[in-house]
């Protein structure tokens, strides 16, 4: 075990590394400012947070459909109210925000490894990854998920009493409400607990994450009539049809949304929503008759799923504008109007820091193998996005949120070379 530092120290080092994490994100906000909104998804999370800044000025509740998860537009909402719409400013509070997932991710690490150098390497590694960097500053949920995992991992590992767990409860909902797919971590996570004989925890941490959701259920459950969001049918077939290879590593399959709706006006459904019920139920059935007759295409598109997650090089390829549409040519040909490439810079610059961080992270975490146990949670956090990411479908970005579990078993390869050197 490293030595231990003075509490002074410790805090001028965990100042540092929050400075060494805005630093370069800060000089990219200066550079990079008309790239705030680099593809069509992520305007939906500003529209969003236009309709709940006009809800919170106006004091009337419009029913907003609840068929994303609304924390990070939330957490935009409330940027643009304290910022009065300065969008610069909007994208400083958030990179600030991700700030706080590298002194987090200090703490994680040295509580797991109980390395201080390899939790400074940790942080270091977060601070100046350039993909991360890139992403801190953008209106997505990805850095927002990141670091909620990164408090949520850390209250976790660090629960040992009741108040531990009142926060590890808090965070994980949090988390759930940014992103649901974390909810089968959250899972696994209790059932370990419970596994320990911590059943006491485990029920503190479910009841505060359960507080946190039921707000959320609610609000589905009265405008929708589904606890979940209804988004899923759509994006399981969008992952699970005839169109997937078509599309898949080229392009986003969120294209096909104008495709989806005319089989909903071929099928006598309502087209104007893909989110409606009928829409969810309908799509859902298809993508599950698709997996039961195509077996062995479906296990080879999953296998493909985790590795596109893991690609050296970015996936999709081609990026979308807002006004970006699928335009059929001729007969089962297609084109794609408003896709543009990455610069050649920003495809050589990320295979060119991730591909070490992938290859130092697997080391790690085979190097890590008698710790597994006390990593559970990093584990968990793991498999849920692989497994969830290789039923629906996978790009580059949706591995973001677990990026600093790379990043922790690469500083303990890093850690351990360096003190045999």
């Amino acid at each position: 075990m490293g030595r231990s530092l003075e509490p002074a120290s410790d805090w001028n080092l965990k100042v540092g590394l929050f400075l060494l994490c805005f630093l370069p994100r800060f000089v990219c906000l200066l550079l990079f400012r008309g790239s705030l909104f680099p593809v069509e998804f992520y305007w939906q999370y500003w529209d969003a947070a236009t309709r709940y800044l006009h809800m919170w000025k106006t004091w009337r509740w419009e029913g907003v459909s609840e068929v994303r998860e609304p924390l990070y537009s939330l957490f935009l909402a409330l940027l643009r109210g304290i910022t009065g719409e300065r969008v610069l400013y909007v994208s400083l509070g958030q990179i600030l925000f991700s700030c706080v997932g590298c002194v987090y991710l200090y703490k994680l690490t040295l509580l797991l490894s109980g390395r201080q150098k390899a939790a400074v390497i940790a942080g270091a590694l977060y601070a100046l990854y350039p993909f991360l960097v890139l992403q801190a500053m953008q209106f997505n949920y990805l850095t927002f998920t990141c670091v909620l995992l990164i408090l949520a991992a850390y209250h976790y590992s660090a629960a040992g009493d009741l108040r531990g767990c009142i926060r590890c409860g808090f965070v994980f909902g949090l988390s759930a409400l940014a992103r649901l797919v974390i909810v089968p971590a959250w899972l696994l996570g209790i059932l370990l607990l419970a596994f320990r004989r911590r059943v006491l925890h485990a029920a503190v941490i479910t009841g505060c994450m359960g507080l946190l959701l039921l707000p959320f259920f609610s609000a589905g459950h009265s405008q929708q009539g589904a606890l979940l969001p209804t988004r899923n049918g759509v994006n399981l077939f969008k992952g699970n049809s005839e169109y997937t290879d078509l599309l898949v590593p080229r392009y986003t399959v969120d294209l096909l949304d104008s495709t989806l709706r005319a089989l909903l006006r071929e099928r006598g459904l309502p087209a104007k929503s893909l989110t409606s019920p009928a829409a969810d139920r309908h799509f859902a059935a298809e993508a599950w008759r698709f997996i039961r007759i195509h077996p062995f295409r479906t296990i080879r598109r999953k296998l493909l799923n985790v590795a596109y997650l893991f690609s050296p090089a970015m996936i999709p390829r081609y990026l979308l504008r807002r006004e970006a549409r699928l335009a059929p040519v001729g007969k089962g040909d297609f084109r794609v109007e408003g896709a543009f490439r990455r610069t050649w810079v920003k495809e050589l610059l990320y295979v060119a820091s991730y591909t070490p961080l992938l290859i130092l992270g697997i080391a790690g975490f085979l190097m890590r193998k008698p710790f597994w146990w006390k990593d559970r949670i990093l584990l968990a956090i793991a498999g849920c996005f692989i497994g969830v990411h290789a039923l629906y479908f996978s790009t580059t970005f949706h591995r973001v949120p677990m990026d600093f579990i790379l990043i922790f078993y690469s500083a303990c390869v890093l850690d351990r070379w360096f003190c045999q050197a």
